[in-house]
């Protein structure tokens, strides 16, 4: 093998491996990101924050092959912000955070998001999430429990006293709507309803108690209802029947 072709072959070889090169280094400075912004996420400090101007840069592929293109691709998104942490003076911050399409829907500047800082270091900073989006979550999770509470009372105490309690009629003098699910159809409405019982001996007793309901015309003022009670313990009482 002369020189010439060993130095064709030294060239090839730089061509081919300088960009497998690039590549793995690229690679591996994303995976050393979403490490940071993933640690950050568990030792930072949640707070809101301003956002004074905000630029995407370019796009990179992550994720598994079980996720779309759409999915994988993640932005180099750059903040410069006013953090407004809660026991501490406000301070600026700029930082990049790789964001999907559906992360950074909404971000603008002088509209609020939510960050984790270091409070070790405030240099460290990493995008949470939009506020409109924080709202749609504590809503949803507050529904998921408030659900999931009723449920409970309904196995516990409603239930049982649907099939053993003292029948008696009632009459609504208010209610109003805990969870409201109507936005989905079909969804459930969870209702508080204060009654006046009227048992058939002994007297009137008011108690306040839970029903799940889609009409709420149903459910007017001075409305007859057949109920079920304890009679041991009047504050359980359960909604048999609204006519």
């Amino acid at each position: 093998m002369n020189l010439v072709t060993i130095f064709v072959y030294v060239c090839v070889g730089a061509l081919i491996g300088i960009p497998i090169v690039a590549a793995v280094i690229l690679v591996g400075r994303l995976m050393i990101k979403q490490f940071s912004e993933q640690r950050l996420k568990v030792i930072g400090v949640s707070a809101p924050a301003v956002v004074n101007s905000v630029r995407v840069g370019t796009a990179m592929s992550s994720g598994s092959g079980a996720e779309t293109r759409r999915e994988k691709l993640k932005w180099r998104v750059y903040f410069d912000v006013l953090v407004q942490p809660q026991d501490i003076p406000s301070f600026q911050a700029e930082f990049m955070s790789l964001l999907s399409d559906f992360d950074r829907e909404g971000i603008e500047s002088e509209k609020k998001i939510w960050v984790f800082y270091d409070p070790n270091n405030h240099s460290k900073v990493t995008f949470d999430e939009t506020d409109s989006f924080r709202a749609q979550r504590i809503a949803s999770e507050h529904y998921i429990q408030t659900l999931s509470e009723y449920w409970e009372m309904d196995r516990k105490y409603y239930a049982p006293l649907r099939l053993g309690g003292m029948r008696s009629e009632a009459v609504i003098l208010r209610h109003e709507k805990i969870i409201d699910g109507s936005s989905t159809p079909g969804g459930p409405i969870l209702y508080r309803f204060w009654l006046d019982v009227i048992p058939a001996s002994g007297a009137a007793f008011r108690a306040e108690t839970q029903m799940m309901g889609q009409n709420e015309e149903a459910f007017a003022i001075g409305k007859k209802i057949y109920v079920r009670f304890d009679p041991a313990n009047t504050s359980l009482v359960a909604i048999e029947h609204i006519l």
